[in-house]
């Protein structure tokens, strides 16, 4: 199914596209900017766009496939880089990106759902818990969208603000029900997990009464107000 046919666009989603997508005629002037290496084609596009038309001035007829989707989620994640000027009103965070975001993120989930129930065991080397990586990609940049932040709902830090769009890579998202655990039904949705910095996720999984999250929050509360007390009678009078 080529992008035209799997995504609804509206006239400012294809204007933002046409506008944004690198590899086009004329892209590189007069900036002379590069692709970022951290796009999923960048080792096999020779820096011209890759294959099949996704980086040109023809994608809405590029076939949309796992890889041509992780392309347009790639560019509109870094939005404020691509821009080459032309939509000055614009940033990563306006609510016209968000959106065009967020129907790439939707087609990319269809593609790659998985035909196992998350939380089974499957043979490979070792066993392993499946997975199902894009419910949390989906919630990440559901939060960020909505908040403006990537903050831990525990903790309370802000990962946007300290790192930018790196904040995606720190955060963490914690199945609050376990994938072993019994009550797990197999499926994970949206609701079920929560953003969390490392330092918190860990904490979670230390005991079976901080797998929720606002039990965790309380308890991580908690102690930042008894250890500021603590501070505060240990200063100097």
């Amino acid at each position: 199914m080529l992008v035209q046919e799997a995504v609804s666009f509206t006239k400012e989603d294809q204007r933002i596209l046409d506008s944004l997508m690198p590899g086009q005629e004329g892209w590189h002037t007069p900036s002379d900017l590069e692709c970022l290496p951290t796009c999923p084609y960048s080792s096999r596009c020779d820096g011209h766009g890759p294959a099949k038309k996704v980086c040109s001035d023809d994608w809405r007829r590029a076939p949309l496939d796992e890889f041509s989707s992780k392309v347009f989620v790639h560019v509109l994640e870094n939005f404020d880089f691509y821009n080459q000027g032309d939509l000055p009103h614009l940033t990563v965070q306006s609510d016209q990106v968000a959106a065009l975001h967020f129907k790439f993120l939707k087609a990319w989930e269809s593609l790659v759902a998985p035909e196992y129930a998350e939380g089974s065991l499957q043979m490979t080397k070792h066993r392993r818990r499946e997975r199902a990586n894009g419910v949390s990609k989906l919630l990440k940049s559901e939060r960020f969208f909505q908040t403006k932040k990537l903050e831990c709902e525990a903790c309370g830090v802000d990962f946007y603000a300290l790192y930018g769009t790196q904040g995606f890579r720190v955060i963490e998202c914690h199945h609050q029900i376990p994938l072993a655990h019994a009550n797990h039904k197999g499926k994970t949705n949206v609701e079920d997990l929560a953003l969390l910095c490392a330092n918190c996720h860990r904490l979670a999984h230390t005991s079976e009464s901080l797998h929720l999250t606002e039990a965790l929050r309380q308890y991580v509360q908690g102690r930042q107000v008894n250890n500021g007390r603590l501070s505060a009678a240990l200063e100097p009078r």
